[in-house]
């Protein structure tokens, strides 16, 4: 199990607070909860000064400590903010044109989907910073109300920024 919390740079400038993570594995359900627990780690890090630390556990290690009675509850370990689910589904064939039609049919005609040229538009458009903004409004990083709205609507603007 990893003995400290690994500091994140981006997330500190941006949020204006230090921010870790700490990443746990399945080797890591054994040893979670002995000398030195997760606690030991996250209340060292928090008395170093972190004030966000992002712990990803592998969901078996999730469900292994939930079924086990006489173990503290990892949600227990802080505020539980988010809940990442991964979804996927196989795709045998991809018609491009019927995707487009299926996912554009209740916008109306006339919608172009077009490559964006940084040589006829070198700055993003503001529309499209607020579009980015918009499309985190259920992330985290809005959600948690330890993050102020500025590091949240920086996190999105950079992130539309450099795609």
């Amino acid at each position: 199990m990893p003995r400290v919390v690994e500091h994140i740079a981006f997330d500190t400038q941006l949020f204006k607070f230090n921010v870790g993570r700490i990443e746990l594995t399945n080797d890591d359900s054994v040893a979670l909860f002995k000398n030195p627990t997760i606690y030991d780690i996250l209340k060292q890090a928090y008395s170093s000064g972190f004030r966000l630390i992002y712990v990803f556990y592998p969901v078996n290690l999730s469900s292994k400590a939930s079924n086990d009675d006489s173990l503290p509850k990892l949600p227990e370990l802080g505020t539980l903010v988010d809940l990442k689910t991964t979804l996927s589904c196989e795709l045998r064939t991809l018609d491009k044109s019927l995707l487009c039609d299926r996912a554009f049919l209740k916008l109306g005609a006339g919608i172009r989907i077009r490559k964006h040229d940084i040589l006829r538009e070198p700055k993003l458009s503001n529309n499209l910073k607020k579009l980015a903004i918009a499309s985190g409004y259920y992330s985290r990083f809005k959600i948690d109300s330890n993050i102020p709205s500025t590091g949240f609507e920086g996190l999105f603007e950079a992130w539309i920024t450099n795609s």
